[in-house]
């Protein structure tokens, strides 16, 4: 049976929750949908703060038999841990984002490390036979560990042939120093990832690293706002999206305590499919609790880092 799909409409910046004074700013300079609004970042100067986290968060009009047949045929990256996997609802999803977001020594770059060569095995080892853009804003990436990880394989697949030589070439890491440089090496893969399909992950290891220094809390919103789209861009071309966060205290000014967040706040939550809350329980054992998921209840699950690389923990 063929389905009539609704055709895409455009809605107006005057049905959007912002001021009389901000549409008419829009308008006035040539935005007149919300299409226009988020397409050119340069319109961002006429909206508040608030404004451009409501603008974030304004659903767009999707048929949902498309969602019904493409839901089975999404691809997935799967790392050893069945605990991870779990938690993710079967591993890391092609054409979404999941942030990892916890303190120092938490194992978000571990993960990353993992979902590196994950990516690239054959689809029976839980990979796709992919290639992996790895943005280092930290200088944190390590060749020596990523091979220790590849011996892990070995150790668990003995009949795995595994290259270290290609599996390096298959990363291919950025370090850019600013947030220009940042934006610069986004917008390129924009434009050319489309031509290179052997392309399945994209790691930005870590977003708030270059953001957070910022004392402009507008300048921050703007720069996670115009970053996260880009990434979002991205996620069109069928790549899994991986990033990292680091935590921040947030005072709770009605109980009146702190508590830790993830540096990229709402605005990031708001673009991520999953989000994945990390812990570091002692030496090598590690918790993740997923606080935003698509169709998983919140739940916390304890996992091990070794030498071989992300293995499950008894609960």
């Amino acid at each position: 049976m063929l389905v009539k799909k609704h055709p895409q409409f455009l809605r107006h910046v005057f049905t959007l929750t912002i001021s009389e004074n901000t549409v008419s700013n829009l308008t006035n300079n040539g935005y007149n949908h919300l299409d226009d609004v988020t397409k050119n970042p340069e319109s961002y100067k006429h909206l508040t703060e608030r404004e451009l986290e409501h603008l974030m968060s304004t659903p767009k009009i999707v048929d949902s038999t498309d969602l019904y047949y493409k839901e089975p045929k999404i691809e997935k990256i799967r790392i050893p841990s069945r605990t991870l996997n779990q938690i993710l609802d079967g591993g890391f999803h092609c054409g979404t984002m999941t942030e990892l977001c916890g303190g120092m020594g938490s194992g978000k770059t571990q993960i990353c490390f993992q979902a590196s060569i994950a990516v690239q095995l054959d689809k029976r080892y839980g990979g796709l036979k992919g290639k992996v853009i790895y943005i280092d804003t930290r200088d944190g990436f390590s060749p020596l560990r990523v091979t220790d990880l590849i011996q892990g394989y070995r150790n668990r697949h003995r009949n795995l042939l595994l290259n270290e030589e290609n599996l390096l070439k298959n990363i291919a890491v950025y370090s850019p120093k600013t947030v220009s440089e940042l934006y610069d090496i986004i917008d390129g893969l924009k434009k050319s990832c489309g031509n290179h399909p052997e392309i399945r992950l994209l790691i930005v290891d870590s977003l708030s690293h270059l953001i957070q220094f910022s004392n402009d809390s507008w300048h921050r919103t703007r720069t996670y706002f115009y970053t996260l789209k880009l990434l979002r861009d991205l996620t069109h071309s069928n790549i899994a999206v991986i990033v990292t966060s680091e935590m921040k205290t947030q005072i709770q000014h009605e109980e009146r305590n702190f508590q830790l967040v993830s540096s990229g706040g709402d605005v990031t939550a708001n673009q991520m499919n999953r989000r994945l809350l990390l812990a570091r329980r002692n030496q090598n054992e590690f918790a993740a609790k997923i606080v935003k998921a698509q169709s998983r209840q919140m739940a916390v699950l304890p996992f091990k880092i070794t030498s071989d690389g992300i293995e499950d923990s008894p609960i």
